[in-house]
């Protein structure tokens, strides 16, 4: 598995893993297009990125959103939101 920083260029996954997170939530919002926006935006924000993980042949296994912050409570880094496809990783629920 390869994990590297989420570009613009990643958006479409991005937006897919999202969609697939709200859907186990059993959830119907954020709409796709909600994910699209929202995502985008968050892409070109300075003290926001995306994580990915990959398979070596490339399929997108899920990703972490991290978000800079300062706090008095945490020292070093807090991954916001995270997500993986488990079926992808032999989870056959």
């Amino acid at each position: 598995m390869n994990i590297r920083i989420a570009s613009a260029a990643d958006l479409e996954s991005l937006v897919r893993l999202a969609g697939a997170f709200r859907d186990q939530l059993r959830q119907s919002s954020p709409s796709d297009a909600g994910f699209w926006d929202a995502i985008a935006r968050l892409l070109q924000e300075p003290d926001t990125e995306f994580f990915l993980a990959q398979e070596p042949q490339g399929n997108v296994l899920g990703y972490i959103q991290c978000r800079y912050r300062y706090s008095a409570w945490v020292v070093g880094y807090q991954a916001e939101k995270m997500f993986l496809c488990c079926q992808r990783c032999g989870d056959k629920e």
